[in-house]
């Protein structure tokens, strides 16, 4: 369960009804365990048009 929005996420980048994507360096609060991080993104390149 998290506590807090996304930090910092993308700020150009606006997806799901204008919710910011997130990025490999963005980091969440667990209520339980304390930090969330990406380790594998996934997508390594995209192109917004």
């Amino acid at each position: 369960m998290t506590i807090a929005p996304w930090s910092p996420g993308a700020k150009k980048l606006k997806v799901l009804g204008g919710t910011a994507a997130l990025l490999e360096k963005d980091t969440n609060t667990c209520l339980w365990a304390g930090k969330i991080e990406i380790t594998d993104p996934g997508q390594k390149e995209m192109t917004a048009t």
